[in-house]
């Protein structure tokens, strides 16, 4: 199994809006692509989408999917001014037992 985790800290005073994009966002790879993805917040208020895959091959054909979706990046657009900038940061990790 492939987890890939996403993380981004909301701009001070933006975390409702933040979160709010989180489940847009959310339920847009869901919706459209399947993907078994969740999105988390810890006590700081850091938010994290993290998405189980069955293999790398499945991880890369989503993840280039994404990237070329043009409705993908218009939800993406709208978190500019409500995460901190420099603050996205993607974890891909792979299970071994």
């Amino acid at each position: 199994m492939v987890r890939f985790i996403r993380s981004a800290v909301p701009v001070i005073g933006h975390h409702p809006d933040a979160v709010a994009f989180g489940k847009e966002i959310t339920e847009y790879v869901r919706s459209k692509y399947g993907a078994n993805t969740q999105l988390f917040v810890d006590s700081e208020g850091t938010l994290y989408w993290i998405s189980d895959y069955k293999d790398y091959e499945a991880y890369g054909e989503v993840r280039n999917a994404i990237l070329s979706d043009p409705g993908y990046w218009e939800i993406v657009n709208k978190a500019k001014g409500i995460l901190l900038d420099g603050s996205i940061a993607d974890t891909v990790i792979n299970s071994v037992g």
